[in-house]
């Protein structure tokens, strides 16, 4: 009788064991599925709202890109425009560039210390007139365009530009004041050339005041020469080709020797 209670006990309690042991591990299987799914819960969520992110910020990306690639074409389109503009004002500049070719031998201090003469009168009419330049061709469209590029233009193409602008301004200058016998040179402002041309041609290390009217046409040769040359380099992304640029320190060096031989 002992033994039958003893055994029925042991298979009691045994039972009981086992049945908290299966519930124990039923609970904690419960557990960490219930944990699982809210972790799955969580980083479902968490992956959606970084997809979402990286969506928008791909959106950001690719309207900024867009945005950058208009602008870009804009300027571009613009710059073009800028150039062209620019070398309208050239091509006019250019046009009057006769006059530096008439100055340069021209000894300008006997003929504004002779210019009451009726011979030396007589004689500054022939040649202005066989320039036949008009003042008022200085408000012209093409100069006008020329000059209203110039928030486009890059400064290494715009310093060069207008040197070689100003330079021909002087010289057109310089005889429509002999024509009508007025001596400019005490007006011009003595720097505003040499200052050009040390933005212009940074390189050559010269000492430009003393460059006189005489070499001009040499200096006029270089600058037009080198702003052919900078805005090929600015459309083609490179320099122009190997005759040009070896035109432009040919010319450089000749401007140098005449500075040490005057």
């Amino acid at each position: 009788m002992i033994n039958q209670i003893l055994v029925s006990t042991f298979l009691s309690s045994t039972l009981i064991g086992l049945i908290i042991y299966i519930f124990r591990k039923w609970i904690i299987i419960r557990l960490a599925k219930s944990v699982q799914h809210e972790y799955d819960l969580k980083f479902a969520k968490f992956d959606s709202d970084l997809r979402s992110k990286e969506n928008e910020i791909e959106s950001i990306r690719k309207t900024l890109l867009a945005s950058a690639m208009d602008r870009y074409h804009y300027f571009e389109k613009r710059k073009v425009k800028a150039i062209d503009d620019l070398w309208a004002g050239f091509m006019e500049a250019q046009r009057k560039s006769v006059s530096v070719h008439v100055i340069s031998p021209l000894n300008l201090d006997e003929l504004y210390k002779n210019i009451k003469d009726p011979k030396t009168k007589q004689f500054i009419d022939l040649i202005t007139e066989s320039v036949k330049i008009d003042p008022n061709e200085f408000n012209s469209d093409a100069n006008i365009r020329g000059s209203s590029s110039r928030p486009w233009i890059p400064p290494n193409i715009w310093d060069v530009y207008f040197a070689y602008n100003l330079l021909v301004s002087s010289s057109v200058a310089y005889l429509i004041a002999l024509k009508g016998s007025v001596d400019t040179r005490s007006l011009m402002k003595e720097d505003a050339l040499p200052n050009a041309l040390k933005k212009a041609l940074p390189d050559m290390k010269m000492e430009w005041k003393k460059f006189s009217h005489s070499s001009w046409p040499i200096l006029l040769d270089l600058l037009q020469t080198k702003l052919v040359v900078e805005i090929q380099k600015e459309i083609s992304g490179q320099y122009a080709d190997e005759k040009a640029m070896e035109r432009v320190k040919h010319i450089s060096r000749q401007i140098i020797n005449i500075s040490k031989d005057a």
